[in-house]
């Protein structure tokens, strides 16, 4: 049986806003949060999002799970990069950016460097996991 990998971008979509809803359902069962008031998607971008970049890339074909590190501002974020699209997602953009610094979570880090040497992609960050 040959694997399907092709994918509409609604489907995909729905696949990620099915991740968005089903990680804060686990956070608010879980108590996995600092705050008292109800969570939002931004709230998984805050240390949970390698868990729905990782949901999202197993469901997603062709989608690619990528890491933004810039130790100056501490921004430490995984998201997805799908190139199909040319965009990049999270929690928070389901319909994705063609700039990854149209990311929401980077205008809550002020002085985040921008540059391909920040971008990590999925095969550098498992080795740095494996290895480490």
């Amino acid at each position: 049986m040959t694997q399907n990998t092709t994918m509409t971008l609604e489907t995909a979509r729905v696949v990620m806003e099915t991740a968005t809803r089903d990680l804060l359902a686990w956070m608010r069962r879980t108590g996995w949060h600092d705050h008292d008031s109800d969570l939002v998607p931004a709230d998984i971008n805050t240390g949970r999002c390698v868990d729905w970049a990782e949901q999202v890339c197993l469901a997603v074909p062709g989608t690619v799970m990528t890491e933004w590190d810039d130790p100056a501002s501490q921004l430490l974020h995984t998201f997805v990069y799908w190139p199909r699209t040319g965009k990049y997602y999270d929690a928070e953009r389901p319909d994705g950016t063609t700039d990854v610094t149209g990311l929401p979570v980077f205008h809550r880090f002020p002085g985040t460097q921008t540059g391909p040497g920040y971008v990590r992609n999925t095969a550098d960050i498992l080795a740095e996991y494996w290895d480490g």
